[in-house]
């Protein structure tokens, strides 16, 4: 094995751990709620929608959900999504513990588990680890795709900046004799 690749399988396990860590905080690894679901937005957004929760200690907080999962839930729908004044009891119920992908959520009295994960999140990963290799790759050999480093040629010294240089002398232009001037015979 050549040495600029032994050295490019040494950076590789780096750079996927620092795709993971994007693609877990992407994944909402580190989010953490309990609450009721009091409210969502009238239209969904492509295949997500807003949805509005009351948190157990009072606050509120929004989140963004499948909208086939905020269909069958029965809540109201509010154009912004807003805290409500009084939490509803037959509110579904939705927690997700801190270190987990998925959350579950009450419908019709059964736990339904949902992954937080998503293709974009995925995706965004993959990104972060190619964009790594191709950040690697210029660092060492210039190019995003060339892993063997290039001889690094000296350049010449040009002059230095902030130095006074003398102007270049002019000659002076010829002058004509008195009396004998262009035209004159």
């Amino acid at each position: 094995m050549t040495e600029p690749v032994r050295k490019l399988l040494w950076f590789l396990p780096f750079n996927a751990v620092i795709s993971v860590i994007f693609f877990l905080l992407g994944s909402q690894w580190l989010d953490a709620w309990e609450g009721s679901v009091t409210s969502r937005a009238p239209n969904p957004q492509g295949n997500v929608q807003l949805v509005g929760i009351q948190l157990e200690n009072g606050e509120w907080t929004t989140r963004r959900w499948p909208a086939d999962l905020v269909k069958v839930l029965d809540v109201i729908t509010e154009s912004p999504v807003a805290p409500p004044l009084v939490t509803p009891e037959v509110a579904p119920k939705t927690k997700k513990s801190r270190f987990t992908l998925s959350f579950s959520v009450d419908v019709a009295g059964t736990a339904r588990s949902v992954p937080t994960t998503s293709p974009g999140a995925f995706a965004f990963a993959i990104l972060s680890f190619l964009a790594g290799i191709a950040l690697r790759n210029m660092y060492v050999s210039g190019s995003p795709i060339d892993i063997q480093p290039r001889e690094r040629v000296p350049t010449k010294a040009g002059p230095r900046t902030g130095q006074i240089q003398r102007a270049p002398t002019v000659k002076a232009a010829k002058t004509w004799p008195t009396g004998k001037g262009r035209g004159k015979r």
